[in-house]
């Protein structure tokens, strides 16, 4: 069995079957809207915060994640 971080990934969230957002090692946050196949940059989170643990989007506009020094929310 291999790692289960690929090319940096530390999150996934999914919304449906096409539309998701992904965390990288470095805070990047990304889209698909085509269930992965294409990623488009959508901001960073604070460098401060340490690692990214987890990550949940409750619809669009909703979201948390977990990171080693903070809770970081959308609301």
């Amino acid at each position: 069995q291999g790692s289960s971080v690929v090319n940096g990934l530390r999150a996934i969230s999914f919304l449906d079957a096409k539309k998701g957002w992904l965390v990288y090692d470095d805070g990047t946050l990304k889209l698909t809207e085509d269930g992965g196949k294409t990623r488009s940059s959508v901001g960073k989170l604070p460098s401060d915060v340490g690692s990214v643990r987890d990550l949940r989007f409750f619809d669009a506009q909703r979201a948390v994640a977990l990171a080693e020094k903070a809770l970081l929310s959308t609301d």
